[in-house]
């Protein structure tokens, strides 16, 4: 059956109680972490006065695609101050351990770093639950290269997903190429109750190391 077809049967999704839900969601979320917010941000400036490595903005914002419209992503910035904004682009960059900070080890370990996300669920530029992301060069390249990848894009990206929890950290075309199924089952199959799993998942990924990434 043609990809295409099967994913037209629920049309472009965006259904009223996943929206509702996103929001509520991210809204108690940032609430019960405003003090790791805070922790966080404290740690930061600390680590800023005594290594000038770390003297960066503490967020940062990375341009990215949620159904065909460009958003700023926004996360903690890991980065030391010598890397280049071209190598911020690269996938494993940030799970390069010489060119993070300590903070950023800690907070990429337990995936901190993706907290300011919140904020992009609350504005409706992403989901809690969906496919994650990839930066536009990434993107572009990947819809000319990889059979449907186009269909991801019917939903909302997500913090948090059905293809980080089934398929280990990538960064090649063909690991693309593989995440793409699962993004694929997701949007075909997309309910209340498979989100309910993914956001399990997720909490055990982030607390007990299970799962993949």
């Amino acid at each position: 059956m043609d990809i295409r077809n099967s994913l037209n049967r629920n049309g472009e999704v965006s259904f009223w109680w996943k929206n509702i839900l996103d929001r509520i969601i991210a809204l108690v979320l940032l609430v019960l972490t405003a003090p790791l917010f805070l922790l966080i941000a404290g740690a930061w400036a600390i680590e800023a006065l005594f290594d000038g490595e770390c003297r960066t903005a503490l967020f940062s914002g990375e341009e990215r695609i949620s159904k065909g419209e460009v958003f700023v992503l926004y996360k903690f910035n890991v980065l030391k101050r010598s890397v280049s904004a071209e190598s911020k682009s690269l996938w494993h960059v940030r799970r390069d351990a010489k060119l993070t900070t300590r903070l950023g080890k800690v907070l990429t370990r337990f995936y901190l770093d993706e907290l300011p996300q919140l904020l992009n669920v609350i504005a409706g530029t992403m989901s809690v639950v969906g496919p994650r992301p990839h930066a536009i060069e990434h993107n572009e390249e990947y819809c000319k290269t990889i059979n449907s990848y186009f269909a991801r894009h019917r939903v909302k990206p997500g913090i948090t997903g059905w293809a980080q929890l089934c398929y280990p950290y990538g960064a090649s075309e063909a690991d693309a190429a593989e995440k793409l199924k699962y993004d694929l089952y997701y949007v075909k199959n997309h309910s209340l109750f498979l989100d309910l799993i993914i956001l399990i998942g997720t909490v055990e990924t982030v607390l007990f190391g299970k799962g993949a990434r």
